[in-house]
């Protein structure tokens, strides 16, 4: 049996063709923008409920257990050493978080007072290198070292002023180191007035111990927290290289050995909270 072909049957022509690679294009050209726009809007809105996920958990974490976790992250490769990304490897901190903590930071160390003041809040210990299993946990007593942000952090990758500084309750973050910041902040001031104390920046990372706490400062008595929450949520923005982004979480360390406390939670590129 022989099969013939038919002669009839047409297939597209090079016009036809072209037709149809026009109009694909100008879909894609109409669809993919707006694929774009919604996909960073997620991201947005995933960054933001992460970044008050983690002022909630905190903030619930006190008030039913009288303190803050402990094991919070320093932001420094070893005790007393480098701050995350001084060195090649920054892949776990954001791009802006570490520029911010880099280039408008200072590493400190703290006096009798100021350890008392952080551990008597509940934070016995903190983490450094590693975010992970990796890391080497620190008490907090006179001499550790931790970051204090003494300067405006601003919403840049290379420590140059812009006209967008991370602000809590509309105050540069610096000015929470005054004894009253609300009365005593004058726009364009670069460092508080009246200084009662310093504002150290404290990553919420994996190191974070959601399961226990700890009254009395240093060596205080340890229990099992009382309210089950973890909270190391990451903003999804990974420009720069990053991994996973922790969030920062800023606390007001008194001179005089008061309780610190938390003024509130930042993604710089995204937004800060306060409590």
């Amino acid at each position: 049996m022989k099969l013939k072909m038919n002669k009839n049957r047409k297939g597209f022509s090079l016009i036809e063709l072209m037709i149809v690679i026009v109009i694909l294009g100008a879909l894609t050209a109409i669809i993919l923008p707006q694929f774009n726009a919604s996909e960073s809007e997620a991201k947005d809105v995933g960054c933001d409920a992460s970044n008050y996920g983690t002022l909630r958990q905190l903030t619930n974490y006190k008030s039913i257990n009288g303190v803050y976790p402990s094991r919070l992250h320093s932001n420094l490769e070893t005790e007393g050493g480098d701050i995350m990304g001084t060195s090649d490897d920054v892949s776990d901190l954001a791009a802006i978080t570490a520029s911010n903590i880099l280039y408008r930071s200072t590493t400190v160390t703290l006096d009798a007072d100021q350890a008392e003041s952080l551990a008597a809040a509940g934070v016995e210990y903190v983490a450094n290198g590693g975010f992970g299993i990796d890391a080497v946990f620190t008490g907090v007593e006179v001499g550790v070292s931790v970051v204090e942000v003494d300067e405006d952090w601003l919403e840049d990758q290379t420590g140059v002023a812009t006209d967008s500084s991370v602000t809590i309750n509309g105050l540069p973050i610096f000015a929470y180191a005054s004894d009253d910041p609300q009365l005593k902040y004058t726009v364009g001031d670069t460092a508080a007035t009246d200084p009662d104390g310093i504002v150290i920046a404290l990553t919420v990372a994996p190191t974070t111990d959601w399961e226990h706490a700890v009254v009395g400062g240093f060596g205080g008595d340890k229990f099992d927290s009382r309210i089950g929450v973890a909270q190391e949520g990451g903003c999804p923005w990974l420009d720069g290289g990053a991994d996973f982004r922790y969030y920062i979480a800023f606390f007001k360390v008194f001179d005089n050995g008061d309780a610190a406390e938390m003024i509130g939670t930042a993604c710089p590129e995204c937004g800060s909270l306060n409590p």
